[in-house]
């Protein structure tokens, strides 16, 4: 960003423009510019996005301001690394037009003021952009003080500027810098991973999913226990576990990985004793609750600390407790070792 552009383009060419878009348009560009208005060559859709406006208002308003000599074409050199199809064109900011009074001349048509295309001084022509030109509409005679239209112009570039960087979704932001969603910080303090955190630890798979797995033929629990252990151990939480955990079963069902339940029936054998163990279901549902009161692990998996009280849960619910009983256990039990 070059102050002495942006001054040019706020204090010098903005009260002798009418059009706000051309006004947001030529600030984009002082923003690229380097200190001789030089060297500004943001493309099209990232002008759009930024000023919030569409690619054809765009290229209508960079006709515009060229025509009427407020920018020209310089040195492509500059651009000349990126794909040809893909390649902005570099323009050149009118600072010789350094009063309020020249500016407006020339937007009236008073003086004409030469293009400088790729090192040959030429008249100024409309920009070449590959498009029908847009026939701009009749200047309307503003009959407020120059003051006012620049403070009016200024409140809306800001009200711009601030809807821009609300916006998480613009895939290019130059005022929050493409924050990452997952790492900003909302009202209550916590991160958009640790919400989804919560929410995937209380989450349980829904009718959607229970069809899903039915459809497929898919022992649910086993599935059910891998997904969560590979969500775990990435550390990227879904944002709807609902969703990814049908996700999870489809492709499952596509490589033929999925585990599929018993073909024995339940009259054939009779139905052993479920032996918890630190890592079942049946305690990670009792222990996931709490895993932000233990340490976090050096490396993947669980720490330490937070597996032993998975054994001693385990212990308990083999012992007869209930999943309440078996959590105060542990909880008294440490209580009482500190």
């Amino acid at each position: 960003m070059s102050m002495n552009c942006m001054h040019w383009g706020m204090y010098t060419a903005g009260p002798a423009l009418h059009d706000s878009n051309a006004f947001r348009v030529l600030l984009r560009l002082a923003d690229e510019a380097d200190d001789q208005g030089r060297n500004a060559f943001p493309s099209a859709q990232t002008i759009a996005d930024d000023i919030g406006s569409c690619v054809r208002t765009v290229y209508s308003k960079l006709a515009y301001l060229e025509k009427n000599g407020l920018i020209r074409r310089g040195d492509q050199g500059p651009a000349a690394y990126l794909p040809k199809r893909h390649r902005p064109v570099v323009w050149e900011l009118a600072l010789d037009l350094d009063t309020t009074d020249k500016i407006t001349d020339a937007l009236n048509g008073k003086t004409g003021t030469p293009a400088k295309i790729a090192g040959l001084e030429t008249d100024a022509a409309p920009a070449d952009n590959g498009r029908q030109p847009v026939a701009d509409p009749p200047a309307k005679t503003c009959k407020r003080p120059a003051g006012d239209l620049q403070s009016d112009l200024q409140s809306d570039l800001q009200a711009t500027c601030k809807h821009v960087a609300d916006d998480p979704n613009k895939p290019y932001n130059p005022i929050t810098h493409n924050d990452s969603t997952s790492t900003r910080e909302h009202a209550d303090g916590r991160t958009v991973q640790e919400k989804r955190k919560t929410r995937f630890c209380a989450w349980q798979p829904g009718d959607k999913a229970t069809a899903t797995a039915t459809e497929l033929r898919a022992d649910i629990d086993s599935e059910l226990e891998k997904f969560r252990t590979v969500v775990e151990d990435s550390g990227k939480y879904p944002p709807i576990p609902e969703k990814s955990f049908i996700k999870w079963l489809k492709k499952g069902a596509e490589r033929g990985l999925l585990d599929r339940p018993s073909s024995k029936r339940q009259s054939d054998t009779k139905a052993e004793p479920h032996t918890h163990k630190p890592g079942c279901e049946h305690v990670q549902t009792i222990m996931r609750p709490h895993i932000d009161e233990y340490p976090k692990p050096t490396g993947r998996g669980f720490s330490p600390e937070y597996w032993t009280a998975c054994e001693r849960v385990a212990d308990n619910l083999n012992a007869g407790d209930s999943p309440q009983q078996a959590l105060d256990a542990i909880t008294r039990k440490e209580g009482t070792e500190q």
